[in-house]
Order: structure tokens, then sequence, then C-alpha cells
């Protein structure tokens, strides 16, 4: 008898609550947040999730209340089926966490290369001497003093675009030096 008389009462409630009624709306808050509990913890989740849910739930539910329409069924029933798509996205995220979280036990550790250092060979100043003296300079300002390329284009009187290209092909260059790429282990 008691769910008849609540059904009855949420019905006037709500009501109430859409002529302005605050007493009304209070009432309504609790009810709906009962229910909406129940029906998410009915649905499998644990109690902390499900109170953070009906948070969301009842949201959704205070905005959508214009449109229940008691000649249709319950409150109750109404509010089961915003809980249950609450649900069902609230476990479609967790399924999606869990099939993509790797434990942290099988995560390889990260190795750190040693830092090759380039300074007591001389491979680095004879591949940079293979650069014209432009070039050489545009490296330094972008990588040596961190210019940006429109302030290094602006150092040597070149636009923005070609100090660009000139930095790419000298970096390309270094690239493809072989005495470099044995010195920093990249050819055997």
């Amino acid at each position: 008898m008691i769910g008849v008389q609540e059904h009855g009462l949420s019905a006037v409630w709500i009501d109430q609550y859409s002529r302005g009624d605050r007493g009304s709306a209070d009432r309504l808050a609790e009810h709906v947040r009962s229910v909406l509990r129940r029906r998410l913890l009915n649905f499998g989740l644990r109690p902390q999730d499900a109170d953070d849910l009906v948070q969301d739930c009842m949201a959704k539910v205070f905005d959508s209340l214009g449109e229940f329409d008691p000649s249709r069924g319950s409150i109750d029933a109404w509010l089961t089926g915003f809980a249950r798509n609450v649900a069902r996205t609230w476990w479609r995220g967790a399924y999606s966490r869990r099939s993509s979280e790797t434990p942290l036990e099988s995560v390889p550790e990260a190795v750190e290369p040693e830092p090759v250092d380039l300074s007591a060979s001389g491979v680095l100043e004879a591949a940079l001497e293979d650069l014209s003296d432009l070039d050489k300079e545009l490296l330094q300002l972008r990588f040596g003093h961190g210019y940006s390329f429109e302030e290094a284009a602006s150092a040597v009187g070149l636009t923005p675009v070609n100090a660009r290209k000139r930095v790419s092909r000298a970096m390309e260059a270094l690239r493809r030096n072989r005495e470099l790429r044995q010195e920093l282990g990249f050819v055997n």
C-alpha cells in the first residue's frame, strides 16, 4: 500500500513542483534520490558508484521532468529507465577502462640509453664542417640558442620558410653522415 501512496504523492509533488512549490521539490528530490539509488544498486553498482551516479542521474531527471506523463506509468518506472541508461553507460565505461588498462607489473621498465658524448671524438665537428657557414649559423641559432625559425631567419636575413628549409636540409645531412651515425651507434 505504501508504493501506491508514494506513486500518488509523487505525481502530486511533480504537479506542485511544476507550479514552483519549494517544499514539494524537496520531497520529490528525496523520493527520486531514493528510487534511483535502489535501482542502481539493483543493477550491481557499488554503493559509492551508485551515490555518484545518482547525482548525475537526478540532474537528467529534473531536466526532463516536464516529459513525465503519469498516464503512461508510475514515476518509479520512469525513474528506472533513467537509472538503467546511466548504469549501462557506467558499465560500458568500466568495461572499456578494464579492457584498455595494462597491469603495471606487465609493463617493462623503460631503460634510458646512455647519452653519447660527441665532444671528445670530433666527429660532430667534422660533420658540421661539411655544412655551409649559413647552415651552421642557423643550426646554432635554432638549437644552440633556442631561437624560433622566425627569429633565426631575421638574424641571418632570410624568410622564415627559407630558414626552416635550410635547417631541415642541414639536419638531414647530419642524419646521413656515416661517421656520425657510427659514433651514435646507429650503424655497426
